[in-house]
């Protein structure tokens, strides 16, 4: 059964590989309209926070992906 931390590494897993592959440092990340702070992005990213879908939904529009490329079963 999946945990929901380990579902919080797995999403923060693949955020941090999406906007690694974007080329797109942390700081770089915090300039763009209505994007979330480095230091919350970081939590995610580390998957020491579940991130809602809202927030999942502003951080795929930033990187040009689809909310589903971070959920996958």
């Amino acid at each position: 059964m999946l945990t929901r931390k380990k579902l919080a590494e797995e999403i923060g897993q693949r955020i941090r590989e999406a906007r690694v592959k974007k080329g797109l440092s942390l700081k770089d990340f915090e300039t763009y309209e209505n994007s979330i702070e480095r230091g919350n992005l970081s939590e995610i990213e580390n998957g020491n926070t579940l991130p809602s879908v809202y927030t999942l939904y502003k951080i795929a529009q930033i990187l040009g992906v689809k909310i589903s490329d971070f959920i996958k079963e």
